[in-house]
């Protein structure tokens, strides 16, 4: 199988991968330039959905590699949140329906959804917490969408977990939580995605204020729209998955490798 990147997820590419070659033409179209002696081979295509240009190259990519009979294994890394929607989604997969795709997967969706392979970072993350030594640190999941995702790590770990309730208003965003916290040492925040850090901010400041003496977080998509904020000055630690490229931080910031995930999976 061949694995060809695009240049939204070239941050992943490995030594051996080919990197999609795009130009524009002068009025602002796609030039997508791919070999002659791709043919009849099975393409694995690592590509994230992050902006309305994404989708229009992944389409323009896919009816390339029909065409030219490649049975295409898609990989999106990242797959935008505000187009995870069911209806969005069914919106934006059915020109896809009836080409060569085998397969389309990501990592971390918000909720599963049907013809999409969610894979989950819990293996790599569980790894990590036990690498450094934060076996002892409650996890903390930072709505109720997330606790199903927060409990399959906790399985990898043996460690306790809380859900925290999230409130909006016009006023911002109210942490709440029906449990009691046995703030002793340290706490880990699971989410799958941190975008301004507004929802983030309050539960930092929420945990802070019920006496733990330092906050961890773990995220896997860092989007990131606005840079890292200064929400992330009172954390002990903040640590992404690279499902999008790194955004530069304090020496707080860490960013894990998913590289050999999307191998793994590939095999």
């Amino acid at each position: 199988m061949i694995t060809y990147v695009t240049p939204s997820a070239i941050h992943l590419a490995g030594e051996t991968d080919r990197i999609v070659e795009v130009s524009l033409f002068c009025d602002g179209a796609y030039d997508i330039n791919l070999p002659e002696e791709i043919q009849n081979c099975p393409v694995r295509l690592i590509h994230n959905n992050r902006n309305h240009d994404d989708w229009i190259l992944l389409y323009l990519l896919v009816e390339k590699f029909a065409h030219r009979q490649c049975p295409l294994h898609l990989m999106l890394p990242y797959l935008s949140y505000g187009r995870q929607t069911p209806d969005y989604l069914q919106t934006l997969f059915k020109p896809l329906n009836h080409t060569a795709i085998q397969q389309i997967a990501t990592f971390d969706l918000h909720q599963d959804r049907d013809g999409i392979i969610n894979l989950s970072t819990a293996a790599l993350l569980a790894a990590d917490i036990k690498t450094r030594g934060l076996e002892t640190a409650l996890l903390i999941s930072p709505d109720r969408g997330s606790i199903s995702r927060v409990e399959r790590l906790a399985t990898l770990t043996g460690q306790q977990v809380v859900g925290l309730e999230k409130v909006r208003s016009h006023d911002g965003v109210t942490i709440t939580s029906s449990s009691a916290l046995s703030a002793e040492g340290k706490s880990i925040i699971i989410d799958d995605m941190i975008d301004t850090g507004s929802t983030l901010k309050a539960c930092i400041q929420y945990l802070l204020r019920q006496g733990f003496k330092d906050v961890h977080v773990y995220a896997t998509h860092g989007v990131l729209s606005w840079g890292i904020g200064e929400w992330a000055e009172d954390l002990a630690s903040l640590t992404f998955i690279n499902t999008l490229p790194a955004v530069s931080g304090n020496d707080t910031v860490r960013w894990l490798d998913i590289r050999g995930e999307l191998i793994h999976y590939a095999k």
